[in-house]
């Protein structure tokens, strides 16, 4: 019994100085801020990270969003291929398709889950995205293959 009770203060302990360095505000030091250890990212006047847009960079789920906009995450291949095929089929620039969500799926089929008339597929799992894209407006959704070699819109 005392071996728990002695257990337990520890824990208790630790939780707590959990608790006490994760609310320690970041340290300053000249202009930058330093948190512990972590790289910050540059900021613009209005406190909001700079994403990197240039061609080289890594596709993000709304490139040329405003700043501050939450959609700029990476994103995986196939669905850099959903935004380069939504633009493309509304003739307007891959930076104007906004990525709404981009789902792991695993099809049930090489037809990606949606079969045409006549149409034979392999009977094989397929993995996969489910990607909602907004285009002018207009929301539209494909599903992937992982690669994003193979795109079919749903009707």
């Amino acid at each position: 019994m005392k071996y728990v009770s002695i257990f337990g203060l520890v824990i208790i302990a630790m939780v707590g100085a959990a608790v006490y360095y994760m609310g320690t505000p970041p340290a300053e030091t000249g202009d930058s801020t330093v948190s512990r250890g972590m790289p910050v990212p540059e900021t613009n006047t209005f406190d909001t990270a700079v994403t990197d847009t240039s061609s080289s960079a890594v596709p993000t789920s709304a490139n040329g969003a405003p700043p501050g906009s939450i959609h700029n995450l990476p994103v995986p291949e196939a669905v850099a291929a959903v935004r380069t095929l939504a633009a493309t089929l509304a003739g307007i620039s891959e930076n104007k398709v906004i990525i709404l969500t981009a789902y792991e799926k695993e099809w049930s089929d090489g037809c990606l889950g949606i079969r045409k008339v006549n149409e034979g597929c392999i009977q094989v799992i397929t993995p996969g995205y489910e990607v909602a894209v907004s285009v002018n407006g207009a929301e539209a959704t494909y599903h992937t293959n992982k690669t994003g070699t193979s795109i079919r819109a749903v009707r």
